[in-house]
């Protein structure tokens, strides 16, 4: 993830000629494009939103059961491959977007089976 800066730190430069000539150039084309482009990320952000809780609700069930056994991230981070700080991104960080084989890998060190199943909707 690409945290920004906090503005104190950041570095500010002039841009030169040629890189102000770019960016003239690149914005007559996303400029006539933003509508599109807004409106396609409001679709994919409204289809994420259902995904996203479901996604929230197998990571607690996982820490959970990880809080039970008294397994660390330490502990975890040996069965499955990923690192410690991976491991906490995913259980703390709202915007994770782990892959299923993420999910799985984490689930089985954790000595669970991740299921996934469709359903019809009410």
């Amino acid at each position: 993830m690409n945290k920004r800066k906090p503005t104190n730190q950041r570095v500010h430069r002039d841009l030169s000629d040629e890189e102000l000539g770019k960016l003239r150039e690149g914005r007559p084309e996303t400029g006539s494009a933003r509508r599109e482009i807004l409106a396609e990320m409001r679709l994919r952000h409204k289809a994420w939103k259902p995904t996203r809780k479901q996604v929230d609700h197998v990571l607690s069930q996982i820490r959970s059961h990880r809080e039970e056994l008294g397994l660390s991230l330490s502990d975890i981070e040996k069965d499955c491959g990923l690192k410690r700080s991976a491991l906490s991104r995913l259980e703390n960080d709202p915007t994770a977007n782990p892959t299923l084989f993420t999910l799985q890998r984490y689930a089985s060190a954790a000595g669970l089976e991740l299921n996934i199943s469709v359903a019809k909707k009410a």
